[in-house]
């Protein structure tokens, strides 16, 4: 075999193809033959079956690169971050119990006699630094500005709630906590968890009557 035959064999300049490459490539064209008799019976032509090879490839192609990627997760569509998730946490039976959801600008706002629960939901990864500056903002505003308007003359303290799709780094979780927010995260299970004083004190308030 000469340098160019081993060179359009190969690919490589000076090598010969190994007997698993030979199989391979046997089995590989048994395959596209058959497949190539199949759709002439059925009346597709090569051309068509080319079209075909290439639209499985590409789908093929999308299915690897969207299970590659990371989810993108917010408030509306995160399957691990449900509005009902967090409600049902709480061991209420919404209501049923007496309980009901304010409508804002807000993620979720849980209200039962001298209870707000105002929730801000939150995926973070690299950017935890910029949604946490960011939630903060949010539920103080929301807290001033929204929250009032629904309340009216009810005499229910808004206790802000952060929840994530993470648990968030220790120094936050303290800083949070200094601020007076109760902070929540879903695991990796999809479960909600949280800092170990505030489900403490959001279970106190949830079962208060």
């Amino acid at each position: 075999m000469n340098e160019g035959e081993a060179e359009r064999r190969t690919g490589r300049r000076g090598e010969r193809p190994n007997k698993k490459q030979r199989t391979k490539k046997h089995e590989g064209d048994q395959a596209e033959r058959a497949w190539r008799v199949e759709n002439r019976e059925r009346g597709i032509s090569d051309k068509g079956y080319r079209r075909t090879a290439t639209k499985k490839a590409t789908m093929v192609t999308k299915r690897t690169h969207q299970q590659k990627s990371p989810t993108v997760c917010d408030a509306r569509n995160c399957p691990q971050i449900q509005k009902g998730q967090i409600i049902k946490s709480y061991d209420v039976k919404s209501a049923q119990d007496g309980w009901t959801t304010g409508m804002g600008n807000f993620d979720l706002l849980v209200l039962k006699g001298e209870v707000a629960l105002l929730h801000e939901i939150k995926t973070i990864n690299a950017n935890e630094r910029l949604q946490i500056i960011d939630a903060i903002g949010k539920l103080t505003y929301y807290e001033a500005f929204d929250v009032p308007g629904i309340l009216k003359n009810s005499k229910a303290a808004v206790q802000k709630v952060l929840v994530f799709s993470r648990r968030p780094d220790q120094t936050h979780i303290d800083f949070l906590k200094k601020l007076g927010i109760s902070i929540l995260w879903f695991n990796s299970d999809g479960k909600l968890d949280g800092e170990v004083e505030s489900r403490t004190s959001l279970d106190k308030l949830v079962k208060e009557d």
